[in-house]
């Protein structure tokens, strides 16, 4: 009778056991940041925005040791008063594989048509190689033409 008394109470003790085990697995994963992680917290906007004859170049620095995470580009290619044509030209990365978008442009004054615009990822491209700038460079200058640039990113190991 006590060998079958002990017996029982083991069972239960054991069983009690499992049990919470298994209910500490299915407890939701809190973040106790309120901030998302991916968040693009950061703009590198580039240079010689929107001025006709010039290069716009925007660069995202890390912090050191840490890469670039882009979240979002922003692209834009307007034509001043007089207008001019533009074929099959784009605007290059760095320290992102090699990313690239082109674009054309009829001859039409005052126009930002055939623009990409905002670009925005979903999961956030990470720099090719730690602790170096990304870069995003327009065209080549081009006579009334203004290229626009912007990066959205945040930093990380």
């Amino acid at each position: 009778m006590r060998n079958l008394f002990r017996r029982g109470i083991s069972v239960i003790v054991l069983l009690a056991g499992l049990g919470q085990a298994q209910a500490q697995n299915i407890l939701p994963q809190v973040q106790q940041n309120a901030t998302r992680l991916d968040a693009g917290t950061l703009v590198a906007v580039g240079t010689n925005w929107n001025t006709v004859n010039t290069v716009s170049t925007a660069t995202a620095t890390p912090q050191a040791g840490q890469s670039v995470y882009v979240t979002g580009l922003y692209m834009a290619s307007c034509q001043d008063a007089t207008g001019g044509a533009t074929s099959n030209v784009n605007f290059t990365t760095t320290n992102l594989s090699g990313l690239e978008f082109a674009i054309s442009q009829a001859s039409a004054a005052s126009a930002c048509t055939g623009s990409p615009g905002l670009i925005q990822f979903s999961t956030p491209l990470k720099a090719a190689a730690a602790g170096t700038a990304v870069t995003l460079v327009s065209p080549t200058a081009a006579t009334h033409t203004g290229y626009s640039t912007e990066i959205i990113w945040y930093s990380a190991p």
